[in-house]
């Protein structure tokens, strides 16, 4: 059979070349070939177009293959046809080798007879048959043979014995891994050579422009104009391998940004998609052409707090142009902006509950965009500003006179409040902007009404001076403290005694033995200078914090001398008091400087929201701010420098349960960034943080919250941040004063009885929640709605602070008091044990109450007091009837509520971190297995959330294998990426003294993300690790580098590395960036040459 086929197939070939001898003496022979040769050029033949996409259609015999190449073949046709179809041929000539010396091709003319066609059919036809056959009988695929190959394709290139005349050339083989169809798939591709910079003076441009024009064909790339730039120079050509196509991912990003280009013109206010774009803009233009960008959309979105928030964030990670004053000058039009857009959207009232959500929107981005201009001004080193900006906002906010003024009229009359240095908020004796205008109102009607009288009464009154106008001229002369009187004002005595004082000035310093010229020409060749320069830094950095008033800068007594020996002796550390009067006139914060930064604020929730983080700026305690979903939560985690000490506590208990599981002293995040404040310090800061939530009171009454934020910063006040004991509780006087002011505050008593039961005081903290509680059914019924947080407080206490030997009776309490909240009955104080028939009205009566929650909780009414009700429904059940029922009791609570609303509530996080407790607490009679998945439920809802991090560690190493968790944690860290996650899993393997490189790995993935490559604290952490941990002082060097090319605005960044590279880095070196440091503006109180006069004085 198999012969049999094989002789068939001579038979047609030798019938096929009969043919082809006959066609060739029909038709007229030419010594050169045509262009229309439909034989060596069907693609290139215009008149024959026809014949070309019937040949194409029969040119792949596979019947699966359903591709029309016609299309392809006529598309390359048409465009050489029009343009360089002569030249082509030409090029083709040359490249195909011929089968013999003396063979010619000749037209074949259009009008040929119908014989010839016919015969020429029938030759189509036989080969095709024939192609098919051999494709069908040959066991290898890829033995490329002559018949093969794509017709008008006279030799393999494989097969040429010569070296092609041209510099590229077509390889028509076919794909070789393209087997999808049962055969392979055949097309020419072209293929270039390298070709030396010597080679290419010759060619022309035209041969260049035909190759990109055939590449073209494939790509889709055809900016030619592109091309012609790049290659012409000076009318000869410079061309590199590909150098004309882009790369894969600048391709890919243009046609990124051309698909955002076109979303944001059918979708123009969607936040999202703009942000995206601005994002692809950034990896794409120069920085002059992305500001332009993002200045266009701001004007187009001015009242959009998300774009104004990433701009600023582009503008203040820009290392070549930043400057304080004007990222200071963007933080200022992004205010301006925001609270144009507040004022607009409350001219057009409140008609819609849709309108009063966006004015509360806004207005809580702009208070965002406040707290971030004081956290980089505390950054810069300007901490003073920060705190006056804190001071003149909450002022201006939330003690504003009840006066219908303009907002200009508003600002000029507190310019006078602001110049005439009364008591500002924090400061003692303060009373608010509006008491203070009131008593200063009464105080000048009592001085019009005693001149009144002493004019009736006539009579001399004494001597007495005129006051002195504080104009502008008037506040800069009071601020020189030159000590030089002025006389009558004449220009050229001025100039001469100002001479005069610089003469005196250098033959002091001479007196002394410094040479001015000499001191300004040296160098400091010592590291350790700047290593002491930079700790006094640190020092200052920590104690001047509170800005001073101008009333103290009052000019020195005496003449020049006086001043100077003020100055000089102020160089001495050993005397603060002289040092703090040289220095009082930087610390002095006036009106134009706080100015352009104060806004007005109509909703009470962004007013709380200000109070709220000015305590969490200042370190105080604030149980629950906003949900960790939020963006001023990430906001603010984000831009930390230091870590807060509500996370250090959770970061604490990681190290506990790591090192007690692997019996290791592994090294912590506390150990790397140490502390940045020191007693004296915080002590003040505490008392600063006592007053203002005091004063902020009477703008919140009866808020537990502030409430409990000032009594425990108080706490730390009194006890000197526990330097010291004391036997009564610390902010006992304080809850007594607030008590005696409102004697109705019921949660106020239940976070006093709190705070001495924390101090052991368990008889008197139950003598305060008794008469509290007893007294609630003489309250009016407003009052009466917080109920629930009393009684859950107080049966929390009962349970948490018991003994081992008293928790039945604790338990027997704590049931009691939740009973009575359940059954609605009046409470009394334990005598015994609750009933039974009470237990049982107590759990009807805590379903019926929940069952009520629901339609208000669907709705998305979440409260304290309803939270507090589930979480005292789930205490009771656990108390009575085991542990499964409490968490059964959170568990069908969350049902209640739409998934969609549980990430954003704060109300619900806290009902989560509660659960998650109740869990962790019955860990061993409950399955890990359901305690490890539910903290992974909540991770997927809270991933920033600090509670849910620390009990996924403490119970991951109870349960699981440390590398299941590093693999939960990696894909967190890749899904959803936070400054949070990663110092969690950072703690993680350092608690467990973990792999190295693995602890490298972790903070490069970190600080290589594009939303985390400018956070400070990281940076700092990793700086810090490699040069105490790692040891590693180069590798410590280039991540510094990185960490303020990065962060330029970070003050203790770059001290960081003044301390920690001091024995790597020259003393050169610290110069030079002392004074990029100085260049980008930031605030240095210390300069070098104070240092070297300490080292000249100390015997």
């Amino acid at each position: 059979m198999l012969k049999s086929r094989r002789a068939r197939q001579v038979e047609m070939e030798a019938k096929q070349n009969e043919e082809e001898a006959e066609g060739e003496k029909l038709s007229p022979s030419s010594k050169q070939p045509s262009s229309s040769s439909s034989f060596l050029f069907p693609l290139l033949n215009p008149s024959s177009q026809h014949e070309s996409r019937e040949k194409q259609s029969q040119w792949l015999s596979n019947t699966s293959f359903t591709i029309d190449l016609s299309i392809v073949n006529q598309s390359i046709s048409s465009q050489y046809e029009d343009e360089y179809e002569d030249d082509e041929l030409e090029q083709e000539e040359e490249e195909v080798v011929p089968l013999s010396s003396n063979q010619t091709y000749s037209l074949l003319n259009s009008s040929s007879s119908s014989e010839e066609e016919d015969k020429r059919r029938k030759k189509k036809k036989k080969s095709k048959h024939k192609r098919k056959r051999e494709r069908v009988e040959s066991s290898d695929y890829f033995n490329y043979n002559a018949s093969s190959r794509k017709r008008g394709v006279k030799a393999w290139e494989e097969d040429l014995d010569t070296k092609p005349s041209k510099d590229y050339y077509f390889d028509s083989r076919g794909d070789r891994d393209n087997l999808a169809f049962g055969s392979l798939y055949r097309m020419d591709v072209a293929r270039y050579k390298p070709l030396k910079p010597s080679e290419l003076c010759g060619l022309h441009f035209q041969s260049l422009y035909k190759r990109k024009n055939w590449d073209s064909l494939w790509d889709g790339d055809q900016d030619t104009d592109v091309l012609d730039d790049k290659l012409r120079s000076g009318g000869r050509i410079k061309f590199q391998v590909s150098s004309h196509r882009k790369p894969l991912g600048c391709r890919r990003l243009e046609k990124k940004i051309s698909i955002l280009e076109k979303a944001t013109e059918l979708n123009p206010d969607n936040e999202d998609l703009l942000l995206s774009l601005m994002k692809a803009y950034q990896s794409r233009d120069n920085r002059e052409v992305l500001i332009e960008r993002w200045e266009k959309i701001l004007v187009q979105h001015s009242g959009n707090y998300m774009l104004w928030r990433e701009f600023l964030r582009v503008i203040q990670g820009d290392f070549s142009r930043f400057k304080v004053s004007e990222v200071r000058k963007m933080y200022a039009h992004a205010i301006e902006a925001l609270s144009a857009a507040c004022g607009r959207l409350s001219r057009q009232g409140h008609q819609t509950a849709k309108l009063g959500r966006d004015i509360i929107q806004v207005e809580l981005g702009l208070v965002d965009t406040f707290v971030s201009l004081c956290r980089f001004e505390w950054q810069s080193g300007y901490q003073e500003l920060a705190t006056a900006l804190f001071q003149a906002e909450i002022e201006f906010s939330l003690f504003s006179p009840s006066l219908l003024l303009t907002e200009q009229s508003k600002l000029r009359l507190f310019e006078h409040f602001w110049n005439e240095n009364g008591s500002r908020v924090g400061e003692d004796g303060a009373l608010g902007w509006s008491v203070w205008l009131e008593k200063e109102e009464e105080n000048r009607q009592k001085v019009i009404i005693e001149d009144s009288i002493q004019e009736s009464q006539g009579g001399w009154t004494g001597w007495s001076e005129p006051p002195l106008v504080k104009d502008e001229t008037g506040r800069k002369a009071e601020g020189l403290m030159d000590g030089v009187a002025v006389g009558n004002g004449v220009e050229e005595n001025l100039e001469d005694e100002a001479i005069q004082q610089d003469d005196d000035v250098e033959l002091l310093l001479r007196k002394m033995g410094i040479d001015v010229d000499k001191e300004a020409e040296c160098e400091v060749k010592d590291t350790a200078v700047w290593t002491r320069w930079s700790e006094e830094e640190l020092s200052r950095d920590s104690g001047q914090w509170m800005p001073i008033l101008r009333k103290i800068c009052s000019p020195v007594p005496g003449g020049l001398e006086d001043y100077l020996t003020l100055a000089l002796s102020s160089l001495v550390p050993d005397d603060p008091p002289d040092r703090e009067g040289e220095e009082q006139i930087l610390r002095v914060i006036l009106f134009e400087d706080i100015s352009e930064f104060l806004f007005s604020l109509s909703c009470e929730e962004a007013r709380l929201s200000l109070v709220s983080q000015f305590i969490d700026f200042f370190g105080g305690k604030f149980s629950r701010w906003v949900c960790t979903n939020n963006s001023s939560w990430m906001a603010k985690i984000l831009s930390l420098e230091t870590l807060s000490d509500s996370i250090l506590d959770d970061i604490r208990k990681i190290n506990e349960s790591t090192q007690a599981q692997s019996n290791s002293n592994g090294f912590n995040l506390t150990c790397l960034l140490g502390n940045s404040l020191d007693i004296t310090s915080r002590t003040n800061m505490m008392k600063f943080l006592r007053n203002t939530i005091c004063l902020c009171l009477t703008a919140f009454p009866r808020n537990y919250i502030l409430e409990e934020a000032a009594l425990v910063s108080e706490e730390l006040y009194m006890t000197k941040m526990n330097s010291f004991t004391c036997s009564a509780t610390p902010s006992r006087t304080l809850a007594k004063r607030l008590l005696k002011n409102d004697r109705q505050d019921l949660l106020l008593c239940g976070v006093y009885a709190q705070t001495e039961a924390a101090f052991g005081n368990l008889d008197l903290a139950r003598k305060v929640f008794d008469m509290a509680l007893s007294s609630i059914t003489d309250l009016p019924s407003d009052l009466q709605s917080n109920i629930s947080l009393l009684y859950l407080w107080y049966a929390e206490m009962e349970l948490s602070n018991c003994s081992d030997e008293g928790l039945e009776s604790s338990s027997l309490r704590a049931v009691h008091i939740l009973s009575c909240l359940g059954s609605g009955d009046k409470y009394s104080v334990f005598k015994c044990q609750p009933s039974s028939p009470q237990l049982l009205r107590a759990r009807q009566g805590f379903k019926e109450q929940i069952r009520t929650l629901r339609a208000t909780w669907a709705r998305g009414d979440i409260k304290d007091e309803s939270v507090a009700l589930i979480c005292a429904a789930s205490l009771f059940e656990d108390l009575t009837s085991g542990e499964a029922s409490g968490v059964g009791v959170i568990e069908e609570a969350f049902s209640m509520v739409l998934p969609g609303r549980r990430s954003q509530s704060s109300q619900l996080e806290f009902l989560f971190n509660y659960y998650i407790k109740r869990l962790q607490k019955h860990y061993e009679r409950l399955k890990p297995s359901r305690v490890f998945q539910s903290i992974l439920q909540g991770l997927q809802i809270y991933p920033y959330n600090p509670k849910l991090l620390a009990a996924f560690i403490e119970i991951g190493c109870l349960y699981t294998v440390p590398n299941k968790l590093r693999l939960i944690f990696d894909e967190f860290c890749h899904t959803k990426p936070s400054v949070i996650l990663w110092l969690f899993a950072l703690s993680y393997e350092l608690g467990k003294e973990g792999s190295r490189h693995r602890i490298h790995a972790l903070f490069e993935r970190a600080v290589a993300d594009d939303r985390l490559q400018d956070c400070v604290i990281l940076w700092r952490c990793y700086l810090a690790y490699e040069a105490d941990v790692a040891c590693n002082l180069s590798a410590a060097r280039r991540i510094f580098f990185r960490a303020i090319n990065a962060c330029p605005w970070s003050k203790k960044l770059w001290l960081d590395g003044f301390l920690k590279l001091n024995s790597i880095l020259t003393a050169k070196e610290m110069s030079d960036l002392q004074e990029v440091m100085r260049d980008k503006e930031l605030n240095l109180r210390t300069d070098i040459y104070e240092i070297l006069l300490q080292d000249e004085i100390k015997p």
